[in-house]
């Protein structure tokens, strides 16, 4: 497991781990991938907590500062963005799938694991510092 910096961006950082071992790529992660929510706001505009946002712009605004905790709705984007398979592991539960709905190779699985305790993501590698691939099978899905 690549352990990243918990500063309220550890999504972002964990995805750039994944897609290229460093997290340096998460501020331009973030903002390519709220800016692919918001051009495409008829997918995610009704599905955000309006509990917690004003309104879509407000969404929108909060998502791209720095330090922003994510939620399963950036989540689902990050993988219809990246065209990726994005799967979340948490310690005792089955790993939950986030998959775009286009279909895509299952070959180039991004693989996070998440402390609900800590709010915190890590990007999860083999032992050996292989990527991971499990089937979907084994998932649950978002």
């Amino acid at each position: 497991m690549a352990l990243v910096e918990s500063d309220g961006n550890c999504f972002f950082r964990a995805l750039s781990d994944q897609i290229c071992n460093s997290e340096g790529g998460h501020i331009l992660l973030r903002a390519l991938i709220i800016g692919f929510m918001n051009d495409n706001a008829g997918e995610f505009q009704q599905i955000i907590d309006y509990n917690y946002y004003l309104s879509w712009a407000n969404f929108i605004y909060k998502m791209l500062q720095s330090g922003i905790f994510v939620d399963a709705v950036v989540i689902i984007a990050s993988a219809m963005f990246l065209q990726r398979v994005i799967i979340i592991h948490q310690f005792e539960q089955r790993p939950i799938l986030f998959k775009p709905s286009i279909f895509i190779s299952n070959n180039n699985q991004i693989h996070l694991a998440y402390d609900s305790e800590k709010l915190h993501y890590n990007s999860l590698w083999s032992i050996e510092g292989k990527r991971l691939q499990i089937d979907e099978s084994e998932c649950r899905f978002a």
